[in-house]
């Protein structure tokens, strides 16, 4: 190769560099590696993290995944003193609260007998950093907030 050519070839080198350097460093750029980032941190502090309140009825939580505008979440509700569960309608005692809004479920299983399982699904149309999953009146306490992160 001659140093005419070896000129050119150092110099389409640099140029490239030059124009991978410019579109990295450009805002939009670092911003979109950003955004992604914090919303797979979010995910993990969040999706499959079970949480759990215990009392005469215990109640397990666990958020399984976010999509389509919805957030599909795991619960489990088990007693053996409480005979009564069929008279509590989770749809109505159950909510999710994000940035001071409380969303009821779209669906919800029925309780039935001492062990009763399914999913709620919520209207989300994004995964919030964080949440709260509100249940009233199974029995004591009244009143049971489990939070994520």
């Amino acid at each position: 190769m001659s140093i005419r050519g070896a000129i050119g070839a150092s110099r389409a080198a640099a140029g490239a560099v030059f124009a991978l350097a410019v579109v990295s460093a450009h805002p939009l750029a670092s911003g979109v590696a950003r955004a992604s980032a914090v919303e797979s941190d979010t995910a993990s502090q969040i999706i499959g993290v079970t949480r759990e309140s215990a009392g005469a009825v215990t109640v397990t939580v666990t958020p399984r995944r976010h999509a389509e505008g919805r957030l599909f979440v795991d619960i489990a509700v088990t007693t053996h003193t409480v005979n009564d569960l069929d008279k509590h309608d989770l749809m109505k005692s159950v909510s999710l609260e994000v940035e001071g809004k409380s969303i009821a479920p779209t669906s919800a299983p029925g309780l039935r007998g001492h062990h009763s399982r399914g999913q709620l699904v919520f209207p989300l149309e994004t995964l919030p950093r964080s949440f709260a999953i509100t249940i009233r009146g199974l029995d004591e306490p009244a009143v049971r907030v489990l939070s994520w992160p």
